[in-house]
């Protein structure tokens, strides 16, 4: 168990949203912007919350922003800018893709979370690696691995090593909205749509 109080909350909100067309994380479900889904969910269980991203077109969150210091570098540069100005001992990671997130999910993957340890989440759709615990000492590995040319989030996880949560009980909360089509059959569950 990672105490949640050693953890900072983390929304990645940096991707190029290739599929979508669009920046998914401004996308609205019943009015409101999956970023700021996401850091209620995390604000609901971690003292801090930051939104990992570049660019200004969050300030409306107001949300504490760092931008990514390996620029292009995908999640994992994300991850490594987040890591660097928090407080805290670990930070857990959301993909700005996933708006039925909840607290309950998020504490269950604490209590199940490894000190020291990269902890990611496994659900009906396989291994979720957006969704977990990093902590914040691997700062250094990671910043070297971006610096050699590394953008796989699987590789730079298969070097460290980490533990897998099964969050299967929870159904599809990690669910990733990715493309138009996404959107549309969010839309049944209650209300995803994109902003006008």
């Amino acid at each position: 168990m990672v105490p949640v109080d050693d953890i900072a909350g983390v929304v990645l909100a940096g991707g190029e949203s290739r599929r979508m067309g669009r920046d998914k994380a401004l996308l609205l479900r019943d009015g409101v912007p999956f970023v700021v889904l996401i850091a209620d969910a995390l604000r609901a269980v971690f003292p801090e919350v930051i939104l990992s991203a570049n660019g200004g077109a969050y300030r409306s969150t107001g949300l504490r922003q760092v931008p990514d210091l390996h620029p292009g570098a995908g999640p994992l540069a994300g991850i490594h800018a987040a890591m660097g100005p928090v407080r805290r001992g670990h930070v857990f990671v959301l993909g700005c893709d996933t708006p039925l997130v909840t607290p309950d999910l998020i504490r269950a993957v604490c209590s199940a979370a490894e000190p020291g340890r990269i902890s990611v989440c496994k659900d009906g759709s396989g291994l979720q690696p957006l969704a977990g615990v990093y902590p914040c000492p691997a700062a250094g590995r990671l910043d070297a691995y971006l610096g050699s040319g590394g953008r796989s989030v699987a590789g730079f996880l298969e070097a460290e090593g980490f533990l897998t949560v099964d969050v299967r009980s929870f159904g599809d909360l990690l669910r990733n909205v990715n493309t138009p089509g996404d959107v549309q059959s969010l839309n049944g569950r209650g209300g995803a749509r994109t902003p006008r």
